[in-house]
């Protein structure tokens, strides 16, 4: 009995002196965004956060945007490298659907670890030339100022009579005399053509075409991406010409926000005209 009692106190021991489990530390956080080349949109743009702590364990980050969006908390596991150092990563992808000249940084919730921010920079198509460029190198694009007393304009002529010739008028033929009529004959006035009916071509519709994008990190590029999207579906199934959306009927477009991300729907009939 004496030996039981024993038992019991050494294991009260050992769990009274059981140490907490070990809370990840949080040594340095990291962004980088990579996107892919080219000028034609839409295109992806990737981005990747890292954590750098001191062992096994999950970790929660949070992308913040510049215009004060944000993502997250996003789990990540960390898990040990081949030099021995533990890292949690995340990897998302990010549409550029127009013009974008922003900045993104990660945080790992509940440590106050921030990384640097990072721009993300991209331009769709080709840009117009400028109007300061329209100008003809080394010419200031005025036109010459005529001087006053300048004589360049034509001169009166200085006598009607022609050189070797008497002033009086021609004789006037008479009627007959080179063997055609006197007065010219009266054009017949042609009728012109009837005026063809101004009918208004009919506008014709296809079925309503709905789409739905997933994930974005704002409201404007998630609606800019789903109408990409839209055309897509139209040129896919009906051809290019009913691909415009400022030609469609019945058109919708929303948005929801849920975890800090975005889902976007547009939803329209396209039509010919």
């Amino acid at each position: 009995m004496k030996s039981m009692y024993s038992a019991i106190a050494a294991v009260a021991v050992l769990v009274a002196g059981a140490a907490p489990s070990h809370a990840l530390k949080v040594n340095s956080v990291q962004l980088g965004i990579l996107a892919e080349k080219g000028g034609a949109c839409p295109r992806d743009a990737t981005l990747k956060a890292w954590a750098h702590v001191d062992g096994p364990g999950s970790v929660k980050f949070i992308i913040h945007g510049a215009s004060g969006s944000q993502s997250g908390p996003l789990a990540a596991t960390a898990v040990k490298g081949a030099a021995g150092n533990y890292l949690a990563t995340h990897t998302r992808n990010i549409t550029i659907a127009t013009d974008v000249d922003t900045k993104y940084r990660v945080e790992v919730a509940g440590t106050g670890k921030f990384s640097n921010w990072v721009p993300l920079k991209a331009e769709c198509g080709p840009k117009p030339r400028p109007k300061s460029e329209t100008k003809t190198k080394g010419s200031d694009a005025t036109p010459p100022v005529k001087k006053a007393g300048e004589d360049d304009g034509p001169k009166p002529r200085k006598t009607t009579k022609t050189q070797g010739s008497s002033s009086k008028p021609p004789t006037k033929k008479a009627s007959g005399d080179d063997g055609k009529p006197a007065t010219k004959p009266v054009n017949t006035p042609t009728t012109k053509p009837a005026s063809k009916p101004n009918s208004k071509p009919v506008k014709t519709c296809k079925a309503n075409v709905s789409v739905n994008r997933y994930g974005a990190l704002t409201k404007a590029g998630g609606i800019i991406s789903a109408r990409n999207a839209w055309r897509a579906a139209v040129i896919q199934n009906y051809g290019t010409k009913w691909a415009q959306l400022s030609k469609a009927s019945d058109r919708h477009e929303s948005c929801s926000r849920k975890k800090g991300l975005f889902t976007c729907a547009v939803s329209a009939k396209p039509c010919d005209r």
